[in-house]
């Protein structure tokens, strides 16, 4: 059963942002969990239909280099690099955490952000999802999101002059949401940088 549905402490967005990529979560009585990110990288994907069932191909290969000796040129196999990272944490045999974003480049960094506030500094999953962030963009670019101290802004900016400072909830800080293990059963969290919920029966 799930516990507790906790909301983050950011308001809700007043533009959709991201149409490319959805996320959902599903934990059930047992402990089972699915962490499910699906894409189609680009709005209308591949432009391609799966016959007439009306299922939209994505077109991850699009990750795929035709250059001789590049990492991630197309070859028998071979998986395109990507950015889709759902993930389920474990802890004593079973699933203790279930999380994803969408996001592109970005999608990794939050991760990142979000475990190491709450299994290294103790944090909510409430307060690591409210937690302003940085990412980076398609081209590589350090972004810092605006809504980070005046302090810490200044120390980035000091020693990375060419970072960006971009608007709280831009495409690339994601939109996270999160199910972990909360005594006997389940809490869940979701971010509002995009419209995002969480529900329990």
């Amino acid at each position: 059963s799930v516990t507790g549905v906790q909301t983050c402490a950011l308001p809700i967005c007043g533009e959709s942002r991201g149409s490319d990529t959805s996320n959902v979560i599903v934990v059930d009585a047992q402990g089972n969990a699915v962490s499910l990110l699906q894409s189609v990288f680009v709005p209308f994907g591949s432009g391609v239909l799966a016959g007439d069932t009306g299922i939209l191909l994505n077109n991850r290969m699009r990750g795929f280099s035709t250059t001789g000796g590049d990492p991630n040129c197309v070859a028998p196999s071979k998986r395109p690099a990507q950015t889709l990272t759902p993930m389920l944490v474990t802890r004593d045999g079973g699933i203790s955490a279930a999380l994803n974003t969408p996001g592109g480049p970005g999608q990794t960094g939050t991760l990142a952000q979000f475990l190491v506030r709450t299994l290294a500094w103790g944090e909510t999953a409430a307060q690591a999802i409210a937690a302003p962030r940085w990412a980076m963009t398609l081209k590589g670019r350090f972004i810092l999101e605006e809504s980070a101290p005046a302090d810490v802004r200044s120390a980035v900016l000091a020693q990375e002059p060419e970072v960006d400072i971009t608007p709280w909830g831009s495409v690339n800080y994601g939109s996270l949401i999160a199910f972990f293990r909360d005594g006997e059963g389940w809490a869940g969290c979701a971010d509002s940088r995009r419209n995002a919920a969480v529900y329990g029966y």
